[in-house]
């Protein structure tokens, strides 16, 4: 690996996905002769290529480029080192096709037998044969064109997995492999490694993806994966750079791991100390254990998930009468609610239903909206939902006659609007634009009563002690899908109403802080992500 990467290696692992980038530029420097240093007495790669051929001659094959000049350069532009060339891969391989699926597919499948390798069970690291099939011995004996044999190569060739291959051990067992499969055999066993590192390296990846076919399902023909062009170094250099490319996949599965570790060792810190807010005793002792914390914000927030914990805690606080700065006790522990957080004194808990207005009351929306009709009813969706910045008039309508079913739901501006299907718990506020819409069945429509804080109601709806009662009891039949009923009997926290403005107010504050913080982050992580790359694209000029 070059000077600049070695020395800007931290940078590189530290940029959003950048130990991923890190092994992806190992690979390209590998297969482009740029990641160990070149030996005059390793000769030509042109004496391997003959080798090959007299191998392939022996076994009756021949080559299809025999007698043909190699390119000097592969078309993505890039000069080869002295002594390398470039040749088709199936003028490597003594077998290059894939597999077959066994008459009757899946019925002749057995708990024992020889293994029926699938796409599923070919990856990078090596074969995954956990869940592997198996197919009786007399039925692998009839497809004999598609064994697998230790010392080949497997590479997917359709589906999302496309592109994956694994080296089959020298010790495996024998088995047989499916059509989507395609087995690459080298001529000589000692270039499967090398192999290997190629055909999951950039270089063929991204050909893969250029080359691939299917509307439905990507797909990859064997002819267009036999003429791949495979940069192809002496053996004696293949060794070093194989060896080279374990050393620093070793380095970096470390550097992953001590990463994991730090980032959960962050999470559990910041947890901890928000922990220790919550738990306070007092507002008073809150709003200290607050201040001590907002010294080391740089420090602590440093992370989406971080700042995600951060919001919740000031919800956690905000609904439990902690966060408006008064020396405000707690009340004593509630008989009949048991595992829900004692409140400051004055509050207490109800039926969230009690803070609901009775002349509009919790409802769905319209069960069957029916084909959408011209000059018809705006209709809300789930999609349309949003607190911050709710969208433009709904341009989805419904019949005059569906949206008279549903008076009850009609909107006339300012309700707050939450999914019950599919996004359960997504929240909305409807704004004055929206009059006269109504709202899908996958939404329910919330109206405070008169004298409750509509802002109140909603940081109770996002807050995790509200959450964790309705949405718990998710039941999922085609898809996730809230009872109204759960919502109606939550309880609730409930300050007084001159309360219930002041906890509005800071954290309000306190929310549109943590929402300052998010961009600045994404900012950073975006400046390391750019000097990532500008790093790479020094290492492989």
């Amino acid at each position: 690996m070059t000077a600049a990467v070695l020395d800007q290696l931290s940078l590189l692992a530290g940029a959003p996905g950048g130990i991923a980038q890190l092994r992806r530029l190992i690979l390209d420097l590998a297969v482009t002769g740029k990641l160990v240093l070149q030996e005059a007495a390793d000769g030509s790669a042109k004496a391997l290529v003959a080798q090959i051929a007299a191998v392939k001659t022996a076994l009756g094959q021949k080559g299809k480029n025999r007698g043909k000049a190699m390119p000097p350069s592969d078309p993505s532009g890039y000069e080869l080192p002295t002594g390398w060339v470039h040749v088709r891969l199936d003028d490597l391989t003594t077998k290059l096709g894939a597999g077959s699926t066994p008459l009757g597919g899946k019925q002749v499948y057995t708990p024992d037998g020889v293994m029926f390798l699938r796409s599923q069970n070919v990856w990078n690291n090596g074969l995954r044969l956990d869940d592997v099939a198996r197919i009786p011995s007399t039925i692998h004996n009839g497809m004999a064109g598609t064994h697998v044999v230790g010392g080949d190569l497997l590479f997917n060739i359709t589906g999302a997995s496309i592109g994956r291959c694994a080296m089959v051990p020298s010790n495996f067992e024998g088995g047989n492999v499916s059509q989507h499969v395609v087995i690459v055999r080298p001529a000589l066993s000692e270039l499967q490694p090398y192999l290997h590192k190629v055909l999951v390296s950039d270089l063929v990846q991204d050909a893969v993806m250029a080359e691939q076919v299917g509307v439905s399902r990507e797909g990859l023909s064997v002819a267009k994966l036999a003429a791949f062009k495979i940069p192809l170094p002496p053996l004696a250099e293949q060794r070093r750079i194989v060896a080279r490319v374990d050393e620093l996949m070793a380095l970096c599965d470390r550097l992953e791991a001590l990463q994991q570790s730090a980032e959960a060792a962050h999470a559990r810190l910041v947890q901890a100390l928000l922990d220790s807010l919550i738990q306070a005793p007092a507002a008073g002792e809150s709003l200290a254990v607050w201040q001590r914390l907002a010294e080391q914000f740089k420090s602590l927030f440093t992370t989406e998930a971080s700042i995600d914990a951060l919001e919740a805690s000031i919800l956690q606080l905000a609904v439990t009468g902690r966060l408006t700065g008064q020396a405000t006790p707690l009340a004593p522990p509630v008989d009949n609610e048991p595992g829900l957080p004692r409140l400051a004194a004055g509050w207490m808990y109800r039926p969230f239903n009690e803070l609901i207005d009775p002349e509009r009351p919790i409802a769905y929306g319209v069960l069957v909206p029916g084909a959408e009709v011209d000059g018809g009813v705006p209709f809300v969706r789930i999609a349309d939902l949003s607190i911050q910045s709710p969208g433009h008039l709904p341009e989805k309508t419904i019949a005059h006659d569906v949206d008279a079913k549903f008076r009850r739901t009609r909107l006339v501006g300012g309700e707050i609007l939450m999914g019950v299907v599919g996004s359960v718990g997504k929240l909305g506020v409807a704004p004055a634009s929206w009059a006269g819409a109504n709202i899908a069945r996958a939404i329910c429509r919330i109206v405070p009563a008169p004298g409750v804080n509509k802002d109140y109601v909603l940081l109770l709806l996002r807050s995790g002690l509200m959450r964790r009662q309705f949405l718990g009891d998710t039941r999922t039949l085609a898809q996730p899908t809230l009872n109204v009923g759960l919502i109606r009997a939550a309880k609730a926290p409930v300050p007084p109403p001159a309360e219930q403005e002041r906890v509005v107010r800071v954290a309000h504050a306190m929310l549109a802080f943590c929402d300052q913080l998010k961009p600045r982050i994404a900012n950073v992580r975006a400046k390391q992500s750019q000097l990532a790359e500008t790093l790479v694209e020094a290492a492989l000029a």
